[in-house]
């Protein structure tokens, strides 16, 4: 069985290949006319659209069901203020809802996009960002939402585009896996991907093919994880292996997986019970590698990127993970140092 490399989280002594060298050098001038805003829609303006209520009575339908209707609509209107600010610092047609992302004349125009949001709009972002164009994330409000990947807040905006006109910032290339599905590209991952049953109450089966050792596996699913994940769903999945830091760079080329919940063997020995797990349940996937997952479901399965979209995984299927050679480039205003 593959246990849990000792000091992942730290250097070199494995064998893993490091994050890039950063070195100190002049970032180019980034002015703002070369600046694009992407903004989420909130909950509250998305609910309201659908429903068609008005602010009061939306809100009192949301603490009729336990939800605070008044910090659901605070949130809301702080995240109008935070547009407001793009619009004072930069201009109106600068300024665009996620659907318009996907309008490839438009946003090629521009050399820096901005993701004003939080943490999971960050990601869906990446989704829609070809090629190297940098991406910032900006937190919408602070006061909600961690922003633990969103290197500023819309208060430190103003401040952090002064800097991209001076060239004070860097470039990370955050890594991310990519996913083929019986041979068909689908896209890639910044955080994480996730293959296991539709209906998370029945047992996922699969083949997981790594390194040459092909294994017969039963789980809730088994979970590949970049550096950007390595904080979250990833370390909570993988409390059996240990309460230790799983944790590694979000620049670091290689990815990790392990089974989620996995079926384990029970046995008896001189009258104690032991616990075995199955073989496999987590290793490394490194650049130029390929981890390949085939189903054994009966019921329907789906592989979903950054929780976000899925893909149909039914029995047979082949998925395919490696690490993608196009990292997401990650804009971390002030300080000299930049990534080359």
């Amino acid at each position: 069985m593959l246990r849990h490399e000792p000091g992942l989280s730290g250097s070199g002594g494995l064998g893993l290949p490091q994050a890039p060298h950063v070195t100190p050098c002049t970032s180019p001038s980034i002015s703002r006319d070369e600046i694009l805003v992407v903004t989420k829609m909130s909950k509250f303006e998305r609910e309201k659209r659908e429903t068609n209520l008005s602010d009061e009575d939306l809100v009192a339908r949301y603490n009729a069901v336990g939800e605070s209707g008044l910090r659901i609509l605070a949130a809301h209107l702080h995240h109008q203020e935070a547009i407001a600010t793009c619009v004072r610092e930069l201009r109106p047609e600068q300024v665009i809802a996620l659907e318009s992302l996907r309008d490839h004349e438009l946003t090629s125009r521009f050399k820096v996009i901005i993701a004003l949001g939080g943490d999971d709009f960050f990601k869906l972002v990446t989704h829609h960002i070809e090629g190297s164009q940098p991406i910032l994330g900006v937190n919408s409000d602070p006061a909600s939402s961690v922003g633990a990947l969103l290197p500023i807040t819309i208060e430190e905006l103003p401040e952090a585009l002064k800097r991209l006109e001076k060239g004070d910032y860097r470039i990370d290339p955050w890594t991310r896996i990519s996913l083929r599905m019986n041979g068909v590209e689908c896209g890639s991952a910044i955080n994480d991907i996730v293959l296991g049953k539709r209906d998370f109450r029945l047992t996922s089966r699969h083949e997981l093919e790594y390194r040459g050792v092909k294994v017969m596996q039963r789980s809730s699913g088994i979970l590949i994880s970049t550096g950007v994940g390595s904080t979250g769903w990833y370390a909570s999945a993988g409390l059996y292996l240990g309460d230790h830091d799983r944790s590694f760079p979000k620049t670091a080329r290689y990815a990790r997986f392990e089974l989620r919940e996995p079926s384990v063997t029970v046995t008896e020995v001189d009258g104690k019970r032991v616990t075995r797990l199955p073989d496999l349940v987590e290793g490394t996937l490194v650049e130029n590698e390929t981890l390949r997952i085939t189903s054994l479901n009966d019921d329907e399965g789906l592989a979903c990127r950054d929780s976000f979209d899925s893909v149909p995984f039914p029995r047979g299927a082949v998925a395919e993970i490696s690490i993608d050679p196009n990292p997401c480039h990650v804009i971390i205003p002030g300080g000299t140092p930049c990534s080359r």
